[in-house]
């Protein structure tokens, strides 16, 4: 039997993760500068860390892990996520936020026109969670 790769491995801690802190990393993925091999610089972060400053305070076990060994990268040797990276996990989370459920399939919800003001993080969050149930 082959051991899974880093890809495999980083889809099946995405898929542990709480609903609510899914859609509150998504919401800080596709918005704050992203990192790995640390949990923040004083530029970025890593994605656990902006899913919490987005207003979910749950923990993704395994989740940092994963997120490291699929970018190469080993503790205190931070480096911004390349937008590769950063487009394998903003899909990894939307097929767990909007993906198959029941063996049905789910079409992701229509895109919400721009707002005059810019919601704060917490209200990013809730909105995520609600469009996708």
């Amino acid at each position: 039997m082959t051991e899974p790769t880093t890809t495999e491995l980083l889809a099946a801690a995405v898929a542990r993760l709480p609903r609510p802190l899914s859609a509150a990393m998504l919401a800080a993925v596709t918005r704050e500068r992203i990192i790995t091999g640390a949990y923040a610089d004083g530029h970025g972060m890593c994605p656990l860390l902006g899913a919490h400053r987005y207003g979910v305070r749950e923990n993704g076990p395994g989740f940092a892990e994963a997120w490291d060994r699929f970018c190469g990268s080993r503790r205190g040797k931070r480096r911004d996520a390349t937008d590769a990276e950063r487009a394998l996990l903003i899909g990894l989370l939307k097929a767990s936020l909007f993906g198959h459920h029941g063996g049905a399939k789910r079409p992701a919800p229509p895109p919400a026109p721009l707002p005059d003001r810019l919601p704060t993080p917490p209200q990013v969050a809730e909105r995520l969670i609600e469009a996708g149930t």
